[in-house]
């Protein structure tokens, strides 16, 4: 399936700067933190802390769509359906391991776009088959916050896979302002980052040096 052929889309350009959020890492507060970014240029908040409990990821969901919201910039909702539904969020985002496509079309109908976070072609693969609006694909080099599950593919494996398919491909893991144009070169839509965004003791700065490192 080709990417015009989903049947919920995102914006490519809401795919441009992804702030993944982890609250363990954040250097203060993390809705001040997630302002912060809005305001350096990000243009997608997604929303994942895996340890709380839907109504604890509802509570801190609402006032992170309404930033988004002031600030023109989407909200995804990594693996909870019920949540990216209650709080009007742009999309949800799943791993392999978690709902399969066709399960969370079902529950969401035309209410959300689908994003999936893919390690492999075969992955790529299957996602634009099953109709994904968006694949992360990682690493890319060595992750600035936690240890690596895969080997990093490089630019390279990067470029390879934004080759071989048609859907938007975010380019993740250990993307730092200093990296994130060869990215962008090499064929993603844009990047997501974790760490370099939220571990920095000045998100709003490090957001924008981001945005310029692309549009340079």
């Amino acid at each position: 399936m080709k990417w015009e052929e989903c049947s919920v889309r995102i914006d490519r350009d809401k795919l441009r700067l992804v702030a993944i959020t982890d609250r363990r890492i954040v250097k203060g507060e993390l809705l001040r933190a997630v302002e912060e970014v809005l305001e350096g240029g990000a243009t997608a908040i997604m929303l994942r802390e895996k340890d709380l409990s839907p109504r604890e990821l509802f509570e801190l969901a609402v006032p992170i769509r309404q930033a988004t919201a002031r600030h023109g910039a989407a909200l995804f909702i990594n693996r909870s359906v019920e949540v990216a539904l209650a709080v009007g969020a742009d999309a949800v985002h799943l791993g392999f391991d978690a709902l399969d496509v066709t399960t969370v079309m079902s529950i969401a109908g035309s209410q959300l776009a689908i994003g999936l976070s893919a390690h492999s072609l075969d992955e790529v693969a299957t996602a634009a088959e099953e109709g994904v609006a968006y694949v992360t694909w990682s690493p890319v080099f060595v992750p600035v916050s936690k240890q690596a599950t895969n080997e990093p593919t490089g630019v390279d494996g990067l470029r390879g896979v934004c080759d071989s398919t048609s859907l938007p491909v975010v380019a993740l893991g250990g993307i730092t302002p200093a990296n994130a144009r060869t990215c962008v070169d090499a064929g993603a839509v844009g990047v997501a980052a974790i760490g370099s965004l939220f571990g920095s003791p000045d998100p709003r700065a490090t957001a924008r040096a981001f945005r310029e490192a692309m549009t340079s």
